[in-house]
C-alpha cells in the first residue's frame, strides 16, 4: 500500500458510456480496436479536463472485443 500512496496521484471512475466513447475515438480516428478494460485509461483521461490532467500517457491493450459488440459501439453516437 505505501507504494500505491507514493506514486498515485488520483483515481478517476468512468462510466461504460464513457469507456464506449473510448473504444470508439480509438477506432474511429486512430484505426486501433481495444476492448473496454484496454480502453479504460483513455476514458479516464477523456473524462479529466485538459487543465486538470497535465501529461498524461494511456496503455492501450486487449483486442479481444465481440465483434457484434464493437460494431454496436461504433454506429452508436
Amino acid at each position: 500500500m505505501r507504494l500505491v500512496r507514493e506514486t498515485l496521484d488520483d483515481v478517476v471512475l468512468v462510466s461504460d458510456e464513457e469507456i464506449e466513447k473510448a473504444i470508439r475515438f480509438l477506432a474511429l480516428e486512430n484505426k486501433l480496436v481495444a476492448e473496454g478494460a484496454g480502453a479504460i485509461g483513455l476514458a479516464a483521461a477523456l473524462a479529466t479536463p485538459k487543465e486538470n490532467r497535465g501529461k498524461s500517457v494511456c496503455v492501450l491493450s486487449g483486442g479481444s472485443i465481440d465483434g457484434e459488440r464493437l460494431a454496436h459501439i461504433l454506429v452508436t453516437a
